[in-house]
């Protein structure tokens, strides 16, 4: 607070109809917002609250102890949890940290994920091709890339590999050998011919999974790679390989570096129609949302494996239990909403400028600010210091706490100094 230091004490007898006479130096002390609070003083008077009489000051209100003063410890003390493990970092955490004055700590790195699409069949939409009869323009990538780097994953895909197995194979221990702790191999995981992908992952690693009970997505595979890293087979299909990553490597994704923050909103729909289920497996239905009344009517898409359009109609989807033959018209379910914005910029296959929204002239986009200064006490407040993480091999992007704080990911590990959790 700008204003005058001050002795609440000496001030209680000062009145509109008698002011108090206060002596520069002697009485009051000239601070700003920030300064450390002088020795012997307990208060702050605003400056728009006194009245200048030469080198002396007039008050026509007492002050009363610690009056526009932020005490030692308000807002951070020493040994106090300032962040919990396996926490989410924000602008607001970060701030937190640097003001508890804690500069490294540790955290995941941020996973490294490749795209690798097979196929004779697919074209490399980056050419923008024509395709002939039999051919198709490889789009899962795109997709699955996307969906990771909404998710804060550092993915990327390669342009189309042959249906060789040398050739699958190559494209696979070069992405390990870069450093990705995520391969997926897009197409080739079922058993047909040029059906690849399993014995490519028998290769470099080990199959732990192959076929799930849900349809769509029923192919999909995963597995363990030599060195550690998790091996992905996604369905050709684009619903297939989408279920496929929403539901197995996605959230494998997030316990690699224990993020527990994602969930997707639910909302409670009724059916607009009958849809019935084999038994013996899950089913994932994409349904149209939209409000009647005061309900949430959904409606049933195309069932389609193939079908990439019900994705872009879906607002939200439903799981039918395998123990279940499906659902009636009008029946009350609950549905996972799956629609999410991305943004030039954010996603490196968008392209273009995000559009600018004019403002009233003249008007700032920044507002005034300033530091901080350490001190025993003063009107802005303090907060104390204490030890600090660091890592080795930092990169200039964010990664995810570990070890209850916040830290730059590296491409090998990092030197852990502090215990489960940190405090100032």
């Amino acid at each position: 607070m700008d204003g005058i230091a001050v002795r609440s004490r000496e001030t209680f007898g000062a009145r509109e109809d008698e002011p108090l006479h206060l002596v520069k130096d002697r009485d009051f002390v000239w601070v700003n917002t920030g300064n450390p609070l002088p020795e012997g003083m307990d208060a702050v008077i605003m400056v728009e609250n006194v009245i200048e009489s030469g080198d002396d000051l007039l008050i026509e209100a007492p002050a009363f102890p610690w009056q526009n003063v932020r005490r030692i410890g308000e807002d951070i003390v020493a040994t106090e949890l300032v962040m919990p493990r396996n926490h989410v970092l924000s602008g607001f955490d970060l701030a937190a940290l640097l003001t508890g004055g804690i500069f490294d700590v540790d955290v995941y790195e941020t996973i490294r994920m490749r795209i690798i699409p097979t196929g004779d069949e697919v074209l490399d939409f980056t050419r923008r091709p024509k395709p002939r009869p039999g051919e198709v323009i490889e789009s899962n990538s795109v997709m699955l890339s996307s969906m990771a780097i909404q998710r804060g994953i550092a993915a990327e895909r390669v342009p189309p590999v042959a249906d060789s197995m040398e050739a699958i194979e190559a494209a696979v221990r070069k992405a390990l050998d870069e450093g990705m702790h995520v391969v997926v191999i897009g197409a080739g995981s079922s058993a047909g011919s040029k059906d690849f992908t399993r014995a490519v992952m028998e290769r470099v690693g080990q199959v732990i999974v192959h076929g799930v009970a849900a349809m769509p997505g029923k192919p999909s595979l995963l597995g363990v790679a030599e060195n550690g890293a998790l091996l992905v087979g996604a369905p050709g299909y684009p619903v297939s390989s989408m279920i496929c990553f929403e539901k197995l490597v996605l959230p494998l994704c997030d316990w690699l570096v224990r993020r527990t923050d994602f969930q997707r909103e639910t909302l409670p729909v009724v059916l607009t129609r009958s849809v019935p289920s084999k038994l013996g497996r899950e089913e994932f239905i994409r349904l149209a949302i939209g409000r009647a009344g005061k309900a949430w009517v959904a409606t049933p898409l195309g069932r389609g494996a193939g079908m990439i359009s019900t994705l872009t109609k879906a607002q939200g989807m439903s799981c039918i239990p395998a123990n279940s033959e499906g659902g009636g018209s009008g029946q009350d379910r609950e549905c996972r909403t799956v629609r999410s914005a991305a943004y030039p910029g954010t996603d490196p296959h968008l392209r273009g400028q995000p559009r600018q929204h004019p403002g009233p002239a003249g008007r700032r986009t920044h507002g005034p600010g300033g530091q901080r200064k350490q001190g025993h006490g003063h009107p802005a407040g303090i907060h104390p210091c204490g030890v600090h993480g660091r890592h080795h091999g930092a990169q200039e992007r964010l990664g995810h706490v570990r070890g209850g704080a916040f830290v730059r990911p590296g491409k090998r590990g990092f030197q852990l100094s502090l215990s489960q959790e940190i405090c100032p």
